[in-house]
């Protein structure tokens, strides 16, 4: 069986089992391409040209289909567990928020 048919239905079984949302499966499948070894231009085809910034501005919504606000979400919970991990001694740096 190919890898990618295994992933299928690992992500269908997942879908039936936990009862996941279809803004879920976007949001697992976007995260599964930006994680692949695929080419950049494949990702920036498939997830939206910036598909490599944080936050909100490195989602295409029109091509990942997922809200803004959950992109947001998950920017802010990263920022806050970095905070927690270097006890507010770290400064993001400003690549990062592009």
């Amino acid at each position: 069986m190919h890898k990618k048919h295994h992933k299928l239905i690992i992500i269908v079984v997942l879908f039936q089992l936990w009862k996941l949302s279809s803004c879920d499966l976007c949001e697992i499948a976007r995260n599964s391409v930006y994680q692949s070894g695929f080419s950049h231009a494949l990702k920036a085809h498939w997830i939206g040209k910036n598909y490599y910034k944080r936050g909100p501005s490195g989602n295409d919504i029109h091509r990942t289909n997922v809200p803004t606000i959950r992109i947001e979400f998950r920017d802010l919970i990263w920022r806050d567990e970095m905070q927690l991990v270097y006890l507010n001694n770290v400064i993001l740096p400003d690549e990062v928020d592009q």
